[in-house]
């Protein structure tokens, strides 16, 4: 089973950037297996720290130069060209990449710039950033952040409040394991919907077509337990939507819902028609996937596309 998350042809590339961006994508290859079904997805890591880039335990790595100290972006950018070829086998076969990681790192943004620059320039891509907001802010860490979110297609930021919530008493160890892990499902949600095999999936390219664009985005996401997991999850996310939505006109919408057992055709067309009336109208791309890493948990994510000129999505998560 592993040798199907290794396969040069598979159309998702995952790239875990920096030090918590290794971290969440050696846990997601190593969970590959039983939580994204029959997908083949290759998962990798860029990072500048020697040690933290082997700890990962992923066999595709790509090694960068330091670039703290001033010109950070320009540092990135010379670093990951010295790695383009690199870069460039990883591609092979991608329609898809989605880069995931920590924004609160040193000069984390100016890595993420300059690879996703290279990504545009090595290969026509669709190019979707997850990103995690820090809990506390780090000297550095923005600069070529206006750069990294004009590179991208698709630019979510979460919050820390939310990757944190409930974890405010713990040690920081723990903190940060959870609002990886946190992550790792939001990104096993997003992928787990876009497996060919899945019989409740949508194709890469229908959602690459849906979500594209220079309209903002509106997204609600919401977490659910227990037997009404995910009643919970989709109550929550669709509260979220509709509290952010926008006064424009919808050009796109899309619902990502993963749990731990597989779907009803019953309930998903109850979820399905609950999420058109907030959709504007228009016709709503749904996916459905199971996730057997949730246990009882159950994730929910809508996507809403607007007509006006950003590509800067306005992540609303709600936990429960």
């Amino acid at each position: 089973m592993a040798d199907l998350f290794e396969f040069d042809g598979g159309e998702i590339l995952v790239l875990g950037v920096g030090a918590a961006g290794g971290r969440v994508a050696g846990r997601g290859s190593e969970d590959a297996s039983d939580a994204i079904g029959s997908l083949r997805v290759r998962w990798s890591a860029a990072h500048s720290q020697p040690a933290e880039l082997i700890a990962t335990g992923l066999e595709n790595k790509i090694l960068l130069a330091s670039v703290e100290g001033p010109f950070a972006l320009r540092r990135a950018r010379y670093s990951v060209k010295q790695r383009e070829p690199e870069l460039e086998q990883i591609l092979k076969g991608k329609s898809c990449v989605f880069l995931i990681g920590s924004q609160g790192e040193a000069t984390a943004c100016a890595m993420f710039s300059a690879l996703a620059e290279s990504i545009a320039a090595l290969k026509d891509v669709f190019i979707c950033a997850l990103v995690a907001e820090p809990p506390f802010s780090v000297a550095g860490a923005d600069v070529g952040l206006h750069e990294f979110k004009d590179a991208v297609h698709l630019w979510i930021r979460v919050p820390s409040r939310i990757l944190c919530a409930g974890m405010e008493q713990q040690p920081i160890g723990a903190v940060q394991s959870h609002s990886e892990c946190k992550l790792l499902l939001i990104m096993q949600t997003l992928i787990g919907v876009l497996s060919n095999e899945n019989a409740g999936s949508i194709s890469i390219d229908s959602f690459q077509e849906t979500v594209r664009g220079s309209g903002p985005f509106v997204a609600g996401i919401g977490f659910g337990t227990g037997i009404d997991a995910v009643q919970t999850a989709a109550d929550a996310a669709l509260f979220e939507l509709k509290k952010n939505a926008l006064d424009l006109p919808v050009s796109g919408a899309a619902l990502a819902m993963a749990s731990p057992t597989d779907l009803s055709s019953y309930d998903a067309h109850l979820l399905m028609e609950r999420f058109r009336n907030a959709c504007d109208g228009k016709t709503l791309l749904a996916g459905f996937s199971r996730l057997a890493t949730l246990d009882d948990e159950a994730v929910c994510l809508a996507l809403l596309r607007y007509r006006t000129a950003s590509n800067i999505i306005t992540l609303v998560h709600a936990v429960n």
